[in-house]
């Protein structure tokens, strides 16, 4: 962590999701919440496994809440960045319950502009 926190606090995206992976995984770090703080800076910095991972955070099994819509634009992301879990996450109609097709489409058509 004294490596990589200083890293990821001057922007680099690869040790945000570090910092986040220690904070969700540590038994010294535990902490969910800031694990997502940090899963969200390098995701919105287009780093492919945060956004996978943020996108399953926002299913709401993390200890942030549930938010299907967040969660199916980061899965879209990571998908569109070639997480392949993300794209079968999308293909196997896992947010379907959650959000409606016509959501679900503008959504789609939000993240192509």
């Amino acid at each position: 962590m004294e490596i990589l926190l200083p890293l990821a606090e001057a922007g680099d995206r690869e040790a945000q999701y570090f910092v986040g992976y220690l904070y969700d995984y540590s038994i010294v770090f535990s902490d969910r919440c800031e694990a997502t703080k940090w899963y969200d800076r390098a995701a919105r910095q287009g780093y492919p496994p945060a956004q996978y991972v943020l996108a399953f955070a926002y299913l709401g099994d993390s200890g942030v809440y549930a938010d299907a819509e967040k969660a199916y634009r980061w899965a879209l992301a990571a998908s569109r960045n070639g997480v392949e879990a993300a794209t079968e996450w999308l293909n196997l109609g896992l947010f379907s319950d959650a959000l409606s097709t016509a959501e679900r489409e503008a959504i789609d058509r939000d993240m192509e502009t």
